[in-house]
């Protein structure tokens, strides 16, 4: 496993972020894979103070390639059960094919 330094350039704004990986395409895939961006105009879910559940043993659907993904997320309370692995899907790029959701 290799440490591979990300600059991240906003405007005149530069930070690096470490990103552990086999190669540079893992972690462009991880990085590019964990991007949100959100429209602050708008009524979003930004308060860590919000409820969450616990969305464990995540099993990606990432046609056979090795990519890190995480197993265990905290999503807001908000997302209805049936709509988690949309919401997944959305948030990382890859499919969800199961999932366990804390009670």
């Amino acid at each position: 496993m290799k440490t591979f330094n990300v600059l991240v350039k906003l405007d005149d704004n530069r930070f690096v972020v470490d990103v552990e990986g086999e190669t540079w395409e893992e972690v462009c895939d991880y990085v590019f894979g964990n991007i949100e961006v959100r429209d602050l105009n708008e009524d979003t879910e930004l308060n860590d103070d919000l409820g969450t559940q616990e969305v464990f043993n995540i099993n990606w659907d990432t046609h056979g390639k090795e990519i890190y993904l995480p197993t265990t997320v905290n999503i807001p309370d908000t997302v209805e059960d049936e709509y988690i692995a949309d919401y997944l899907s959305d948030k990382y790029g890859w499919c969800v094919k199961s999932f366990g959701l804390s009670e």
